[in-house]
């Protein structure tokens, strides 16, 4: 059982390194945009989160967290009825931890979607048993130590939507999202932009990092995750997608993932036993 404390406001006023923080979120819930000046760990027990920036989109689906860095405004939106649980860390949290070959480096700069591990999880989950006061010589620090070499070193996913940053590209992007079942064409997109097909190609990839063919497989993607943590089933996210079948919808969910669906979220219902 969580300590009351982690259910309380938080205070990133408070004299220790770390903080923690538990909630429940009903299904489209959306809190105001808003920074730290800490580093936030974003995680869900049950359920599936989204996390929106200037910068783009993270999709957070089960077994999966979001790392945000310090200062970067960002909101978190509940896909579907979720466990939220939060860590934040002070920037200069290595400082204060035991020695358990923590590189030298500090916390990830960028936000990055990551695989929660297992000893990541349950770290997390004893930290939040914890007072916010917590004893300093106590077990805190080395739960802390753990996870923040897990964060160091877990594997990256492939869960971010970068946004482009004029308003022309926006409106391509807009337009993509709300048919993705049969995308627009390249050239009429091009073309609303006021820039031929080659220019509209070298701005979006200089803008976002990403090819249009890259970004449209990216966006499939993570709307089909989305509506995978929903409970909707393969065949019809394939066919809400615009692919011919099934067997087509998994390949590119495989080729993307490393995973069929099925083992993609097999894991989702063990961890609602857990300690939530």
């Amino acid at each position: 059982m969580f300590h009351p404390d982690m259910y309380l406001p938080t205070d990133h006023d408070i004299s220790r390194a770390a903080l923690g923080f538990a909630c429940e979120w009903e299904k489209g819930f959306m809190n105001k945009p808003h920074s730290h000046w800490r580093g936030q760990l974003i995680y869900a027990t049950s359920g599936s989160l989204k996390v929106v920036s200037e910068a783009g989109t993270w999709i957070v689906p089960p077994e999966r967290a979001v790392w945000m860095p310090s200062g970067m405004e960002h909101a978190v939106k509940a896909v579907t009825q979720a466990r939220a649980r939060f860590l934040y860390l002070d920037p200069d949290i290595f400082k204060g931890l035991p020695d358990k070959g923590l590189p030298d480096k500090g916390l990830p700069d960028n936000v990055t979607v990551i695989h929660m591990t297992a000893l990541m999880r349950e770290c997390l989950l004893s930290f939040l048993t914890l007072p916010r006061l917590y004893d300093e010589q106590g077990s805190a620090p080395h739960l802390l130590a753990i996870m923040v070499n897990e964060l160091r070193m877990v594997q990256v996913m492939p869960l971010h939507l970068p946004e482009p940053e004029s308003l022309r590209l926006r409106a391509a992007t807009a337009d993509l999202i709300a048919n993705l079942a049969a995308p627009p064409k390249l050239a009429g997109l091009a073309a609303n932009a006021g820039l031929s097909v080659r220019s509209f190609e070298r701005h979006f990839l200089r803008e976002t990092g990403l090819t249009w063919r890259k970004w449209v497989s990216q966006a499939r993607l993570m709307e089909a995750i989305s509506q995978l943590s929903n409970g909707i089933r393969v065949g019809d996210v394939a066919h809400a997608l615009g692919y011919e079948g099934s067997s087509a919808f998994v390949a590119m969910f495989k080729k993307a993932t490393g995973h069929t669906p099925g083992k993609y979220f097999a894991t989702d219902g063990t961890v609602f036993q857990s300690r939530l």
